[in-house]
C-alpha cells in the first residue's frame, strides 16, 4: 500500500469533520420521519377499513382522524424536534475535536490481572506493560512520548510489548520518538508486532520502519515466537503480523511453529 499524500490525509480529516457531527441529526430526524411514516400507515389502514361504511361516513371519519392527527403533531413540536437535532449535532462535533486535539495526550494506565492456565507460580506477578497505536505522526510534540516513557518506567515492567501502529504513514514519523523508545528498559526486554499502518508504505519504507524499531531495541515478532525463562520454567511469547483492515500478513501457524506446547503462550496481535 503506497503512503497516502498529505492532501489525502487532509481530505480524510475534513471528511471526518463534515460527517461525524451529522450522526446525531440523522438519528433524531430519522426518528421523526419514522414516526410520520407510522402515522401515515395507520391512517391508510383506517381509511381502508372505513370503506365498508358509506361515503358520507367515510368522508367524515377520515377527516376527523386526520384532524386528530394534526392536533397531536403540533407544528411547534416539529420545530422543537428539528432544533434538538441540530443542537445535538454540536455534541459529537465537540467530542470529535476533543479527541483529536486533547485526548492525544490524555494517557491512562489500566491494571489488569490476567489468569493463564498452567502458568508456573514463579511467574505470579510478572508485570507486562503493553502500549499500542502510538501513531507517531499524530503526536503534537516529541515531548508527549517522553511522558509516555516516564509512565512506563514508573511501572517497573518485567516485559514491555508494543502492539502495532507505530506510525501513521511514513518511517520518518519515528524520528521524534525513537530516542525515547530506545531508552525503555524492562527486566526481560521489549517485544512488539506490526499493525496495519506499518503496511501503508512502500516495501522499502516498510523495511525502514522495521529496521528503525529493531535498532531501538524492540524484538519484533513477525510471525515468530520467543521464550522467557525463570529458572527451569518457561513462558512463550508469540507475535503475528497484521490480520484485519483488508490485510492478511499474519501467519499464526508460522508464529506457533517453534512454541513449546507444554508451556503457556501469550500471543501479540494488533487486531487480536
Amino acid at each position: 500500500h503506497p503512503s497516502p499524500s498529505l492532501a489525502v490525509v487532509v481530505l480524510l480529516t475534513l471528511i471526518g469533520f463534515w460527517y461525524v457531527p451529522k450522526i446525531a441529526i440523522v438519528i433524531i430526524i430519522g426518528i421523526k420521519d419514522l414516526t410520520g411514516l407510522v402515522k401515515r400507515l395507520v391512517l391508510t389502514i383506517i381509511h381502508k377499513i372505513s370503506n365498508n361504511y358509506s361515503k358520507t361516513n367515510n368522508y367524515n371519519k377520515t377527516n376527523n382522524i386526520e384532524n386528530m392527527a394534526d392536533e397531536v403533531v403540533i407544528p411547534g413540536r416539529r420545530k422543537f424536534i428539528q432544533n434538538v437535532g441540530w443542537s445535538m449535532a454540536g455534541v459529537p462535533f465537540l467530542l470529535y475535536v476533543d479527541g483529536i486535539m486533547r485526548t492525544t495526550a490524555n494517557f491512562r494506565v489500566h491494571y489488569i490481572d490476567v489468569p493463564i492456565a498452567n502458568l508456573s507460580s514463579v511467574f505470579n506477578g510478572f508485570r507486562i506493560v503493553q502500549i499500542s497505536d502510538i501513531h507517531a505522526g499524530s503526536l503534537q510534540s516529541p515531548g508527549l512520548f517522553t511522558k509516555t516513557r516516564r509512565i512506563i518506567e514508573s511501572l517497573n515492567p518485567d516485559l514491555i510489548v508494543i502492539t502495532g501502529d507505530f506510525v501513521n504513514h511514513h518511517p520518518a514519523e519515528l524520528d521524534d520518538i525513537i530516542g525515547d523508545i530506545s531508552k525503555l528498559e524492562a527486566n526481560y526486554g521489549m517485544m512488539g508486532c506490526l499493525g496495519n499502518h506499518e503496511h501503508y508504505n512502500t516495501e522499502k519504507q516498510h523495511e525502514q520502519i522495521k529496521e528503525k524499531l529493531r535498532s531501538a531495541g524492540i524484538d519484533l515478532l513477525v510471525n515468530e515466537s520467543r521464550i522467557i525463562s525463570i529458572g527451569s520454567e518457561k513462558l512463550n511469547i508469540a507475535g503475528i503480523d497484521n490480520i484485519g483492515s483488508g490485510q492478511s500478513y499474519g501467519d499464526i501457524d508460522k508464529a506457533m511453529s517453534s512454541v513449546s506446547e507444554i508451556h503457556p503462550v501469550i500471543l501479540l496481535s494488533h487486531d487480536p
